[in-house]
């Protein structure tokens, strides 16, 4: 679908919106009228109505948004990508489930994707699986739910690796929370690590099978890091000047995991990341693109900034 195309399915859709919130308004109207004026009987009726209406309302206008926005990434984002990787990889957004896309159809951009996956699976991509685990994310957690926004996979200078947008929630009912919200890199190493290692500011783990350590003479990496480790000696070889350098050079909340054949980066944001085709915004509205190049580019900055780390052996 062309750029016009998408205009038209956009101003389209735009409409459907303006007729969900109008039922919304009404509903809240409803309920208002049912509680302050009516009679019992009246009111019983104004406020299922009520409820219903603004409820399915609700419903409706968050999935068109939703579609659309995803209407657009499907025909836009992978030419976008590529056209930032510029030849140094190949990275795809990921909007197909591996069922749908294993298929009598397959071209020949599919079977890459295909392969590419399977290529990522012991790096936690397949299926279901969580990008992140409790060997990430240590401390009395228990179980958690982990919601992905945006996912991106492939390969870039050589890293296998996995980009995605994720928020992270433990517990539940009223005691459910936030524990994370931002982008995660899972990067592919060329060596299995013996240990596991996690580098954060923001954790106390109390898993007993980690010791806390403290490397080099204290400074500011000292007073903003904490390391846990069961290898201490890989931990102290991962950790030269150049990982500090890198660590350091975040301003968001950061936690590292080191451990099997994969480097974790978990870098906290308060901002959706990767979006693109907002309803309420011309398709071709330059603005979203550039936040969505400025977006990745970072990522993939980052990345290069732990391939030159090189303990780490990406």
């Amino acid at each position: 679908m062309d750029i016009l195309a998408l205009e038209k399915k956009r101003k389209a859709e735009l409409l459907k919106v303006v007729f969900a919130s109008t039922l919304f308004i009404l509903g809240i109207l409803a309920t208002l009228y049912a509680f302050t004026f009516a009679d019992a009987n009246t009111g019983r009726s104004f406020a299922i109505l009520g409820v219903a209406s603004f409820m399915v309302a609700g419903i409706w206008i968050t999935d068109i948004i939703k579609k659309f926005e995803r209407l657009v990434k499907t025909n836009c984002i992978n030419n976008i990508v590529e056209k930032i990787v510029a030849g140094r990889g190949e990275i795809f957004w990921e909007h197909q489930s591996v069922e749908t896309l294993v298929s009598d159809e397959m071209c020949e951009e599919d079977l890459r994707r295909f392969a590419l996956r399977f290529d990522l699976a012991p790096y936690g991509y397949i299926g279901e699986s969580k990008i992140l685990s409790n060997r990430t994310f240590l401390g009395p957690m228990g179980g958690f739910s982990e919601t992905s926004d945006d996912r991106f996979y492939g390969e870039y200078e050589g890293v296998k690796l996995i980009i995605d947008d994720i928020e992270v929630e433990t517990g539940s009912g009223k005691s459910r929370r936030a524990v994370f919200r931002g982008m995660v890199l899972v990067l592919g190493t060329k060596q299995e690590f013996s240990g596991h290692t996690i580098i954060a500011n923001d954790l106390k783990s109390d898993d007993a099978s980690l010791q806390e350590i403290q490397l080099g003479n204290g400074g500011e990496f000292a007073r903003r890091f904490k390391v846990y480790t069961n290898n201490v000696g890989e931990a102290t070889g991962i950790l030269n000047s150049r990982l500090a350098d890198v660590l350091l050079g975040f301003k968001n909340d950061v936690r590292m995991a080191v451990y099997d054949s994969k480097v974790v980066l978990a870098i906290s944001f308060v901002t959706d990341l990767f979006k693109l085709g907002s309803l309420f915004k011309p398709v071709n509205d330059v603005a979203q693109y550039h936040k969505f190049d400025i977006e990745l580019r970072d990522a993939l900055k980052t990345v290069e900034a732990l391939k030159s780390v090189r303990e780490l052996n990406l």
